[in-house]
């Protein structure tokens, strides 16, 4: 139990006492006073499901140790001083591979495995960087971690940590922006990003005030930085961060929509201006035409998306907000998805993650 929690800084140093104490409970063992310090460090969050499957976390750390004291001394000792053997063990086993996987190998091998203990955000760090790696790389997502860690010393060489160390940490910005969303969850699945870049389209749907804007402008945020980070490449990335940042305000769209809103307003109809009725583009090929007009500055390629927030209802269902983002095909042809359907049947018709 003591080192299950070593890792987590979402408990406090009193918390993880209070439950190493109810699990030694009549065994007649005391813990020392000495490991208050090392509970009081805290690497990272693990997430939600640390706490709540307790169960499969220390299931999981049981069985590894039990099965690396079965081993014979030298293969023991030839395990714990390799690392990525020393992970092939650790994914041997009949328990999934959860946080706690993760945590153990970060604890034992901490410059080869990083304080990461979700599965999903290295799978999304490794997407995000994987221009730094060579085409014959490994396809283990931690060594593939290591390998961008490395190439990434030279792009950062005071590191981006700020702790005196040069170290390197991609729960740090600028890195994290290019990665991490706030609606990634810690744990393992799939996340909002994987899921937009797989269908080309998002809803985030609940109630009121449960950050579905912030969140929806944050991953239009990270979209466009991966996309600069693809075309414009690491070293104008890093040394250009006013034009980065100027992309991003100039790139993303923000629209309210609702019920009122139809066809004519959004894509293309019949409307008045002074005494005049014609055919007039909605807002959609207005964006179109705003993002045809501009580039990403530094790089010569652009970045395209619009966000969409609409208050949506309908006769049988209580009314809700969504938020919707629509990206590009990536291959300098704009590929919207329209006509947008009545707002009524809008639950229907697009992806949705909640």
């Amino acid at each position: 139990m003591l080192v299950h929690l070593l890792f987590s800084s979402a408990m406090t140093t009193a918390g993880k006492r209070r439950t190493i104490e109810r699990t030694m409970q009549g065994s007649g063992v005391s813990l020392p006073t000495s490991v208050g310090a090392a509970l009081g460090e805290g690497i990272g969050d693990p997430g939600m499901r640390f706490n709540l499957r307790r169960d499969q976390q220390l299931g999981y750390f049981i069985e590894f140790a039990l099965r690396l004291k079965q081993q014979p001394l030298d293969h023991r000792i030839e395990l714990l001083e390799n690392p990525w053997q020393l992970r092939d063990f650790a994914d041997d086993t009949r328990w999934s591979t959860n946080e706690m996987r993760h945590i153990l190998l970060h604890l034992l091998f901490p410059d080869e495995f990083e304080r990461i203990s979700s599965g999903t955000h290295k799978r999304q760090i490794a997407k995000a960087f994987a221009g730094f790696l060579d085409t014959d790389a490994s396809t283990d997502v931690d060594e593939r971690l290591f390998a961008i860690l490395q190439r990434l010393q030279a792009f950062l060489p005071d590191g981006n940590t700020h702790d005196g160390r040069s170290s390197i940490d991609f729960n740090h910005q600028p890195l994290h922006a290019i990665w991490g969303t706030p609606s990634s969850g810690s744990t393992d699945g799939v996340a909002d990003i994987e899921a937009l870049l797989w269908k080309q389209q998002l809803v985030l749907y609940g109630p009121p005030g449960t950050s579905k804007t912030w969140q929806a402008g944050k991953l239009a945020e990270t979209l466009i930085r991966q996309e600069a980070m693809k075309r414009w490449g690491a070293k104008q990335f890093f040394t250009h961060a006013q034009a980065l940042d100027k992309a991003v305000q100039d790139n993303v769209f923000r629209l309210q929509l609702h019920p009122g809103i139809g066809y004519e307003q959004f894509i293309r109809g019949l409307r008045l201006k002074g005494n005049v009725t014609r055919y007039r583009p909605g807002y959609l090929p207005w964006v179109v035409t705003q993002l045809e007009a501009q580039g990403l500055g530094a790089g010569s390629g652009r970045v395209r998306g619009v966000h969409l927030e609409m208050a949506v209802s309908g006769r049988h269902i209580r009314p809700y907000n969504a938020e919707l983002i629509l990206t590009d095909g990536g291959d300098g042809t704009s590929r919207w998805h329209a006509p947008l359907p009545r707002a009524a049947s809008a639950r229907k018709r697009f992806s949705r993650t909640g």
